[in-house]
């Protein structure tokens, strides 16, 4: 979540309803389309502006409303509509550009007359590693049914598949109450929880009073100086926290939630962000047309190995690790017979200089800690795993490792287990 707007004067009425405006230029059209990943970012590439030329690169990022750089605003010329008074998810006051797009397309769809607020993105740098020019948000998302894939890294406009047991379904909540971004109750004790579905963030992060007797009592630790949301909404005196459920399947058939669930707690938050280690083996379909929220379970994922024939191709240095069809335990007798250095928990995959995470076992430490299959890996050291866009995060491994990055060096090593 980037800001939300409170209506307190008539300026902050002008922007609901700039922000309520705009329209489907495309009609009913069916698109599934490539996202660009980086770590646990994804990001859409394509997209123009005002008709424009150049085609730009926006953060997916249901948890937000529009947003534009300032200098593709200064580039194209765009003029401010109006100024607002917003608030970010730790309830600092600012101002806030908006602007009206004539034009907002992607992959053939079109929204026309929407709002954007006009933002200095470049603080999104060092936590994305993929510079973008704005975000796709909640008011232009909010003409279709949307289907969000992570496994696939892919996003279905209006899909034509219909999936039909989904394990866990609700009522959209969009409206001022979630500063029109969608969202679900669910109860959690004894009271009704908005959970706004933001998948701009990683680990989710929920109010500490509401969810602290739900946290593992083993897990819980303080950390300092950790941003959750993302470059303009950070907090300190977080508390980090293994839930023994997932809030959205909490009551439901499903064997796609972890036992422990990561999430951060901060004290008098006003709202519960729920991330993208919620969608942990589950497809995120969001119908604003049906008013409607379904979680679905992943049926069967790519082909051990595989890589996505439609994905648009890297242009820079990093690349995607093959996607694996399960997260699976290691096996100690392959990993010897190959003669690498052993450790249980997760195997290290490098190619043209960058190390990811290729499979991981579930029942590990780093993965109770939100380690995860594609993730950059920066260190291993000692009992901690350092974790490209995770600001001075860690994840504890089961024990100290007996090996490093540097036993990766060179052509001749190209997997590590852990």
């Amino acid at each position: 979540m980037l800001f939300a707007f409170w209506i307190s004067d008539c300026s902050a009425i002008q922007t609901i309803q700039l922000i309520r405006g705009g329209e489907n230029g495309a009609g009913a059209v069916s698109v599934s389309i490539p996202l660009l990943r980086s770590g646990y970012h994804y990001g859409l590439p394509g997209v123009r502006v005002q008709d424009s030329g150049p085609e730009y690169t926006f953060l997916l990022d249901t948890g937000a409303l529009n947003a534009i750089s300032r200098e593709l605003a200064d580039d194209l010329a765009i003029p401010t509509a109006l100024t607002a008074e917003s608030m970010d998810s730790n309830e600092v006051v600012s101002q806030v550009d908006m602007a009206r797009l004539s034009s907002l397309s992607f992959a053939g769809i079109e929204i026309r007359e929407t709002a954007a607020a006009i933002m200095d993105l470049r603080k999104l740098d060092p936590f994305l590693e993929m510079p973008v020019d704005g975000i796709l948000g909640a008011n232009s998302l909010r003409f279709f049914s949307v289907r969000f894939r992570t496994y696939r890294s892919q996003l279905a406009i209006n899909p034509e598949d219909f999936l039909t047991r989904p394990v866990a379904e609700y009522d959209l909540q969009l409206g001022l109450s979630t500063s029109y971004r969608p969202g679900v109750e669910r109860k959690v004790g004894n009271s009704q929880t908005l959970l706004i579905l933001d998948t701009g963030a990683y680990i989710s992060i929920l109010d500490r009073e509401t969810f602290i007797e739900w946290c593992k009592s083993d897990t819980l630790s303080e950390v300092e100086g950790r941003g959750g949301v993302g470059a303009f909404s950070t907090s300190e005196n977080l508390v980090f926290c293994e839930l023994s459920f997932n809030p959205i399947l909490a009551g439901k058939r499903a064997t796609t939630s972890q036992s422990g669930w990561p999430a951060y707690l901060r004290r008098d938050s006003r709202e519960n962000l729920l991330g993208l280690t919620a969608l942990d083996g589950l497809e995120l379909e969001i119908d604003f047309p049906e008013k409607r929220v379904r979680f679905f379970q992943i049926q069967a994922s790519p082909p051990a190995g595989s890589i996505d024939s439609e994905a648009p191709a890297n242009t820079g240095s990093r690349i995607e690790a093959p996607v694996l069809s399960t997260e699976t335990p290691i096996s100690p007798s392959a990993s010897q017979t190959l003669d690498r250095n052993f450790y249980p928990g997760f195997t290290l995959f490098k190619e043209k200089g960058t190390v990811r995470v290729l499979r991981i076992n579930r029942n590990s430490r780093a993965y109770a800690n939100g380690l995860r299959p594609d993730m950059e890996i920066l260190e291993v050291d000692g009992t901690e795993v350092r974790v490209l866009g995770l600001t001075g995060s860690i994840v504890l491994l089961e024990s100290k490792a007996h090996g490093s990055l540097k036993a990766m060096d060179g052509d001749s090593s190209k997997q590590i287990d852990y």
